[in-house]
């Protein structure tokens, strides 16, 4: 009995001290005083895990450019060669901005291209809904990632001859580990109606008149968009890109802006195209400015280096390979009646080798306007020809219906030129015996009654031609403008016979069988087929330019969403809170649901318009030829506000997963609204800290200390471990007794 009774006692005391122990241990490790602080924890959930991983790796599989994702996709530009819109890939990454602006970068060049392009004013809204005129350039700006997109005034309203259309936006953009805003500038170069009288506004003193007028007023753009936006002009850099009018005041604003914003030029990236010189005198040149001229193209020599005139940055001159451009000379054949009278029976064009070049022939073109007509810059641009036009103006809508008319038309009216001969008959063919006198001696040497009688007679040579293939309003300009111009064609002639020797009337010649080809060597079109030719990036195209892709299905709270898209298994491109981060091929887009002209509204200040719709549910595009899978990645709040599920357009819920996956089928979606929500996390209740008696410096503040803990622990246990022995003791001994 008492032995059992003992084997209790041991047995009680021995599970006491085991239990006394483990709970001591326990207690212990819990302690304040060796338990990790929770803020030095990182909680990160396995989904999130998960969609960070995603992520990263589709991000780091697509195209980079100096570290950076580079986005592929496509943009509308107002072409020469169409009567609508038409559609070209882009290729836009953050690292064009990694080096100073002064270096050449053959990629932003073609994006740059691509900017200039889309800010030209759009055919779509017909001839009269100017607001829609800007929606391809804010669309481009859009896709490439910037916020805050706005057009200034004059993008708001029928062209005049002082305004300029400006569209611009922001991104924030990392550049070697420092962050930026970027600014992109892009300037109206086509479609500005009567600005075309501003390109010839050469003016008397100072940089060119019209275009330094323009600069100003785009310039006035800029620094508004800085102050409604507050934005720190030291930690910005200046993207500025134009085509022809808007490519001489692309070089003049980025001047403008270096001198106003960064006198080093290395974060103001100025790309122009087909650029007029603008610049009068310089005093300095700006090597950030980068002007890319077509080598046969007309309209960057209108305004003349020999008066003075140049680029403020470096002429990027790209050779025209064309092999379309000869050289000819126009002859008069004669025959010789028995008096030894010579009568003109006919007008020849020969080939020769005068101008082995369409850039040549140009040139020599104005070195006969120099000779000929404008000696110099007031001559060029104040005095008038027969009391009519100035010879600027006279090259200003010469260059207006070369550079503004479709190919096909200018041949049909070179045609129309050319084939005056069959029209002279007898009379007119003495009246050209007198003519060609003329040209021989110069129709300054006439008296007035005599020029008159040219004026009239050539009328009634070409009247038939260029009515049936001049529009009725080219028509009535030419014949306001007819005295004024056949004066100066006949000193060029002059110039021409008395510099082309045996070679005949070369100058003219030359123009009249090339005059498509002067025209179309400035198409926009052209341009971007050149600089796209020197970027090894359109080595291998993926597809073709596709038309605008349909929605096919919806973000909400798209600034909380990131998104991996694949195709047959491959990333094709990853959002970044609702905005492409990276594209490889275009097929995928995110855009505004909406982006009218008709929405745009001021900011306020009178010059800046924007849409004041929030954009934080975006669309999203895809091409409907193939099958997607889209995982979204919901994003991070912050400590007060986690993540709870996705829902639907009806509010229903999808997953409560911080990644959901979708299946996209030849542009159809099971959803067309998808929305993360999320809810603000509780604050604990705090807990009075438990007061600390004085004099205790080994006590862990909010807490007994650690080392009690163990002595107690180790003193109870070592009690329950000695009260065992103690009875396992008095067993053995009354066994043996």
């Amino acid at each position: 009995m008492k032995k059992r009774c003992y084997d209790k006692v041991y047995n009680a005391h021995k599970k006491w001290a085991l239990f006394v122990m483990a709970f001591f241990m326990f207690i212990t490790i819990l302690s304040p005083a060796y338990v990790t602080p929770a803020s030095a924890i990182e909680v990160v959930s396995g989904s999130a895990i998960t969609g960070q991983a995603v992520y990263s790796e589709a991000l780091g599989s697509l195209r980079s450019y100096k570290d950076r994702p580079v986005i592929t996709g496509y943009f509308s530009f107002r072409g020469a060669s169409s009567i609508k819109d038409q559609r070209e890939r882009f290729f836009y990454s953050d690292g064009f901005f990694s080096d100073p602006a002064t270096v050449y970068d053959e990629h932003l060049a073609t994006m740059s291209m691509c900017l200039a392009g889309s800010a030209m004013s759009s055919y779509d809204g017909a001839a009269i809904d100017y607001p829609t005129k800007s929606c391809n350039v804010r669309e481009l700006l859009d896709r490439i990632g910037c916020t805050d997109v706005c057009v200034n005034a004059d993008f708001m309203v029928k062209p005049g001859e002082d305004t300029i259309g400006v569209c611009l936006g922001r991104k924030k953009i990392e550049v070697n580990g420092e962050e930026f805003t970027l600014i992109p500038i892009g300037i109206r170069g086509a479609g500005y109606e009567k600005e075309w009288i501003g390109n010839m506004k050469v003016g008397s003193e100072g940089d060119a008149l019209g275009f330094r007028k323009a600069c100003d007023r785009a310039k006035e753009t800029v620094d508004a968009y800085l102050k409604k936006y507050n934005i720190d002009s030291t930690k910005t850099k200046f993207w500025i890109a134009g085509f022809s009018r808007a490519g001489a005041v692309t070089d003049l604003l980025t001047a403008a802006l270096t001198d106003a914003y960064d006198p080093t030029g290395a974060n103001v990236y100025g790309y122009s195209f087909a650029t007029p010189q603008g610049a009068y005198n310089k005093s300095r040149s700006y090597p950030n400015s980068h002007c890319t001229i077509n080598s046969s193209d007309a309209v960057p020599m209108v305004v003349p280096s020999y008066m003075g005139f140049s680029h403020y940055g470096d002429d990027v001159l790209i050779e025209d390979r064309s092999e379309e451009f000869k050289s000819y000379r126009m002859g008069v054949d004669y025959a010789v009646d028995v008096g030894g009278f010579k009568v003109p029976q006919d007008i020849h064009f020969s080939e020769t080798d005068k101008y082995p070049t369409q850039r040549a022939y140009l040139e020599e073109l104005m070195n006969a306007i120099q000779g000929a007509v404008a000696p110099d810059r007031q001559a060029f641009s104040t005095q008038k020809v027969e009391g009519g036009d100035t010879v600027e103006q006279i090259l200003a809508k010469l260059m207006k219906f070369l550079m503004t008319s479709e190919s096909e038309h200018v041949a049909e009216v070179a045609d129309a030129v050319s084939g005056f001969k069959d029209r002279l008959g007898f009379d007119g063919l003495l009246k050209l015996s007198e003519m060609v006198d003329a040209v021989k001696e110069g129709i300054n040497t006439l008296d007035k009654e005599k020029r008159d009688e040219i004026y009239a007679a050539t009328w009634i040579w070409f009247k038939p031609g260029f009515e049936s293939s001049l529009s009725k309003e080219e028509f009535e300009n030419l014949g306001k403008m007819w005295e004024s111009m056949v004066y100066v064609v006949f000193e060029i002639a002059h110039y021409d016979y008395v510099h082309s020797g045996r070679e005949g009337f070369a100058l003219i010649g030359t123009m009249m069988k090339n005059l498509a080809l002067i025209g179309g060597a400035h198409n926009p079109e052209k341009y971007l087929t050149m600089v796209k030719q020197r970027d090894n990036f359109y080595m291998n195209e993926v597809g073709n330019p596709v038309a605008r892709t349909d929605e096919v299905f919806r973000i909400g709270e798209s600034g909380d969403v990131n998104a991996v898209v694949y195709s047959e298994g491959k990333p094709v491109a990853v959002i970044s809170e609702g905005r492409m981060e990276a594209a490889h091929d275009g097929s995928v887009c995110t855009l505004r649901l909406s982006d009218k002209g008709s929405e745009l509204k001021e900011t306020g200040d009178g010059i800046l318009y924007t849409n004041p719709a929030s954009d934080n549910e975006r669309a999203i595009t895809m091409a409907p030829d193939r099958d997607y899978k889209v995982v979204l990645i919901a994003g991070d709040r912050g400590e007060d506000v986690e993540f709870q599920k996705w829902t639907d357009e009806s509010g229903k819920e999808l997953s409560q997963s911080e990644t959901f996956e979708i299946s996209v089928n030849h542009g159809k979606a099971s959803y067309t609204l998808i929305k993360p929500v999320y809810r603000t996390v509780p604050k604990p209740t705090p807990v009075p800290p438990t007061p600390v008696p004085e004099n205790q410096p080994n006590e862990t503040p909010g807490g007994i200390p650690g080392w009690i803990w163990i002595v107690a622990g180790g003193v109870l246990a070592g009690g329950g471990a000695g009260g065992a022995f103690y009875a396992r003791k008095r067993i053995r001994k009354k066994n043996n007794g």
